[in-house]
């Protein structure tokens, strides 16, 4: 896990093998990778590499929508910038609970 990056008194939500790629990118070149949803924050690090591709603090997280535009589901999470990050997964339901859990909320 990527215990340098959590702090003390992290609870960890939960954490899953994702794919995931950014706006401009295409699917097929999307990183593979872990997802680690804390209390505090929601991380992304690829498999490969071990490169940090997202790390926002959860009050940085204005909230999350689901779509299916692929074969699998798509997570979208809205940042307060305008940054999203799309998460590539089959089951949705589980990153959906844990990003719940740390009180970010799913937009309509």
């Amino acid at each position: 896990m990527l215990f340098h990056l959590m702090m003390v008194g992290d609870d960890v939500f939960g954490y899953k093998s994702v794919e995931l790629y950014e706006p401009g990118m295409k699917w097929w070149d999307a990183y593979d990778g872990t997802i680690y949803v804390t209390d505090y924050r929601v991380c992304f690090c690829t498999i490969v590499y071990k490169i940090i591709v997202m790390n926002v603090g959860v009050r940085n997280i204005v909230g999350y929508s689901v779509s299916r535009p692929f074969i699998r589901a798509r997570l979208t999470i809205h940042c307060v910038g305008g940054m999203e990050y799309h998460i590539l997964t089959f089951f949705t339901w589980r990153l959906r609970r844990w990003l719940e859990r740390a009180g970010v909320k799913r937009m309509p």
